[in-house]
């Protein structure tokens, strides 16, 4: 359950550097892990292995976004250019409305031969990643910040399930392939005014992002140095998330609290407009698109679960609707037959 929390914790995830930490210490930063996802949802992540230069990676965020329009758009999903035929996968234009006020890049998992066939529909899931042709860096670094986002994902799985007296591999199965995504987020700069930004409640307040709950599993994000993400807590009240240097923010989806039958918390979260560009780069931790998410055994409320099971393909086909990426496409595709056919059952 959430709590009235006035700052982030940090969890420091050096002991996973140690080849040689003991079971007692992976114990007791799993239980500071649970405890952090079932009292706030939200925390930085230092000491965490990652290859993880902000100067370096914002800047290759930037070499994206200055591409020309033109060049960008000969990337954006089929949405936004009806002659290109990517779906899923690559560059949406900012979207200038109460919900959404920025643009975004999108990449997934470069593992191939994945054994789960074809998703029929609308929508390819498992479709390539397109690349911008003239910029070879861009994609090799990009390569490398996913692998590592992945592997860290993974490590924090670990330490869900050790909490819960799993098994510590017991979600590896179950997140390969992964259909996680990476994306790159420009806010572009607004003419702030002062009561905007004394302003608190989500109707006064200007915002680049409306108040939301992250649909997936983890996500781990790399934010700059401006400011902006905001986290309510019990009370309701918006507490900032200010830059850690060489941190992330992790926080928890949807589908994590159903997996873990309510325990653990997915928190509203907000980015409140800026008078300065803004660049903001989360990568959502997610498992096989066939998985089937349902209460864990160990979180059942003497035997009984509080959510029914949902396959995460169709889930996520599902949240489509609602994601303004996709809203100008009014034909969202949420056929669950179609998608149980494409997608045989994994279970969790």
């Amino acid at each position: 359950m959430s709590t009235a929390f006035e700052s982030l914790p940090i969890i420091d995830l050096a002991p996973l550097q140690d080849p040689q930490v003991s079971p007692e210490t992976l114990k007791e930063l799993a239980a500071t892990v649970r405890h952090t996802f079932e009292t706030v949802g939200f925390a930085y992540l230092v000491n965490h292995n990652v290859n993880l230069n902000h100067k370096e990676l914002f800047d290759t965020a930037r070499e994206f976004f200055s591409l020309s329009q033109e060049e960008k758009l000969h990337l954006a999903k089929k949405t936004f250019v009806p002659l290109n035929n990517n779906t899923y996968r690559g560059y949406f234009p900012v979207q200038k409305n109460d919900t959404s006020y920025k643009e975004g890049f999108e990449v997934g998992s470069f593992e191939s031969g994945h054994p789960l066939g074809q998703a029929t529909g609308k929508f390819n899931l498992q479709e390539p990643n397109v690349w911008p042709e003239h910029q070879p860096e861009f994609r090799n670094k990009t390569e490398e910040y996913f692998d590592g986002c992945t592997r860290l994902g993974n490590q924090l799985m670990s330490l869900v399930a050790l909490s819960f007296g799993l098994e510590q591999d017991y979600f590896v199965p179950l997140f390969k392939p992964t259909a996680s995504t990476l994306r790159y987020l420009h806010y572009p700069a607004r003419s702030v005014k002062a009561e905007d930004s004394a302003a608190n409640d989500d109707d006064d307040a200007l915002l680049s992002c409306s108040k939301h709950t992250d649909s997936g599993i983890v996500t781990l994000l790399c934010q700059d140095t401006v400011g902006g993400l905001e986290v309510r807590n019990s009370l309701g009240n918006w507490i900032p998330a200010p830059y850690v240097p060489e941190s992330f923010v992790v926080n928890l989806g949807d589908l994590m609290t159903r997996w873990t039958n309510g325990k653990f918390v997915a928190t509203m979260h907000r980015v409140r407009a800026t008078n300065q560009d803004r660049l903001s780069i989360p990568f959502f931790f997610e498992p096989r698109l066939d998985c089937l998410i349902k209460p864990l055994q160990p979180c059942l409320d003497n035997g009984v679960s509080y959510y029914s099971p949902v396959r995460y393909g169709e889930h996520v086909l599902g949240k489509m609707a609602t994601w303004v990426e996709y809203q100008d496409d009014r034909e969202t595709e949420t056929n669950h037959t179609q998608i149980a056919a494409a997608y045989p059952v994994s279970v969790a």
